[in-house]
């Protein structure tokens, strides 16, 4: 094809359907102006919900005396079209029907609601944008393997990209000093092994340092696990984080002492089965 040749302007009205995450155009009042496909099949419905108010469609379940999904839903809304900023909301706890009489399927989700402006900075629609977390919520809750495996995975891969880009960067900056380095090696041998001398000592009072920090935040997190029984999404992070940081931080001491000839090796009897494994 041409360069020069213009392409044909998308039909949005598809684009805004063929998009994955599901998706709800409210009016200010709140009445449904326009829903995509993925918003119908998340929540078992059919495009009959539009011109109706969002609350009379997705009422509180009357079997759960907890309910509090229309009561917070209402609250952000209102603050999007007070304030014309964006609502995040927390994980929420909102059943459906499921189009049988008085029948209501326990569903979990992360809404996210922003607003549209006119040229006046006026709100003319809120798009309310959902991702049903309901398949998590209930493995973190029922505790199974299959979530600590998959928690250990998504750590484990963390810890990995952190580890790949530290060292990209430090192999990076050292290629940086040896192309300096290489126009007057001979002037600058004496300078360039004191700054080595330097960058370990740094590195090891820094690794050394970063002990007491992290050892307080671990303790604190502990303790905020304590006063949470249920648990917290935010707390798993922030625990799942203070142990990359604490691995880092002994990878720094190991490196420190391996170049500096302090690596002290301990000899044992090791199951090679758990090698291989």
């Amino acid at each position: 094809m041409d360069a020069s040749t213009p392409h044909a302007t998308p039909d949005f009205r598809l684009l805004f359907d063929a998009t994955l995450s599901p998706l709800l155009v409210l009016a200010p009042d709140f009445t449904i102006v326009e829903v995509n496909r993925a918003y119908l099949t998340a929540t078992r419905t059919g495009r009959s919900i539009v011109g109706r108010v969002i609350f009379d469609v997705f009422p509180d379940n009357p079997g759960d005396p907890s309910a509090d999904g229309v009561a917070n839903l209402r609250r952000s809304l209102r603050t999007v079209v007070a304030t014309g900023r964006t609502d995040t909301m927390a994980l929420q706890r909102y059943d459906i029907p499921t189009g049988e009489a008085g029948e209501f399927v326990e569903r979990y989700w992360s809404p996210v609601n922003t607003p549209v402006l006119d040229g006046d900075g006026r709100v003319t629609h809120i798009i309310h944008r959902v991702e049903d977390v309901t398949d998590f919520v209930r493995l973190r809750r029922a505790g199974q393997e299959q979530e600590r495996a998959a928690a250990d995975a998504r750590t484990r891969a963390q810890g990995m990209e952190i580890d790949l880009f530290v060292r990209a960067r430090e192999i990076r900056e050292v290629n940086e000093q040896l192309s300096r380095a290489n126009t007057d090696l001979d002037a600058t041998g004496a300078t360039l092994r004191e700054e080595q001398r330097a960058k370990d000592r740094f590195i090891a009072t820094l690794s050394h340092e970063l002990r007491n920090p992290l050892a307080a935040a671990t303790a604190a997190a502990e303790l905020l696990a304590l006063d949470l029984p249920d648990g917290n999404p935010a707390l798993s992070v922030l625990e799942r984080q203070l142990a990359t940081l604490v691995r880092m931080s002994n990878d720094l001491l190991d490196g420190t002492r391996a170049v500096t000839g302090r690596m002290e090796l301990v000899r044992g009897r090791t199951d090679l089965r758990s090698v291989v494994h």
